[in-house]
């Protein structure tokens, strides 16, 4: 996966904490693929504020959506939902 994101060494975007935590994400995102917001797609509302104010979010316009299952999905701007969530339930969790 390749980001335009500002990466740390070794090509870690800057929102992970260490190479091993970035790593350990790929190894996941390899079995369930995130889509097209790639690791945004696992952030949240709270953690995405957090690396904003530390000046670590690349993507700060990142929103989030709640699925039809419950779950919490980081989409980039103009970006979609991955397959694997068809139905959205909700906007601005």
């Amino acid at each position: 996966m390749q980001s335009d994101a500002p990466l740390f060494s070794e090509g870690v975007p800057m929102c992970f904490s260490s190479t091993k935590q970035y790593r350990a994400w790929k190894s996941t995102a390899a079995r369930v693929p995130p889509g097209d917001s790639q690791y945004c797609a696992d952030c949240t509302p709270q953690f995405q504020s957090l690396r904003i104010r530390q000046s670590r979010c690349a993507h700060p316009g990142t929103t989030f959506l709640e699925t039809a299952d419950g779950f919490i999905e980081g989409v980039r701007p103009g970006l979609r939902l991955p397959p694997r969530y068809p139905f959205c339930a909700k906007e601005g969790k």
